[in-house]
């Protein structure tokens, strides 16, 4: 269920579907970095869903990877 919210508050009311993109990078590398920044964004017991949602985008971002309109 926090999942779930933390994906809601990622998305935000956004009207467009946004995704995640990093050039030369497939799924297995997205599904890699994407759990490693979950796991860094949970590692703090108690943390308002909205700084996890923060802690998981910043993660990305510093991984490469930068948020693009669906295709």
């Amino acid at each position: 269920m926090r999942y779930v919210l933390v994906m809601l508050a990622l998305t935000g009311c956004a009207t467009q579907e946004m995704v995640w993109y990093k050039p030369g990078a497939g799924n297995q590398a997205f599904n890699m970095d994407a759990a490693a920044c979950k796991a860094q964004a949970f590692s703090v017991a108690g943390m308002p869903l909205m700084q996890v949602a923060i802690v998981y985008t910043n993660c990305m971002y510093g991984k490469g990877w930068e948020q693009v309109p669906a295709r």
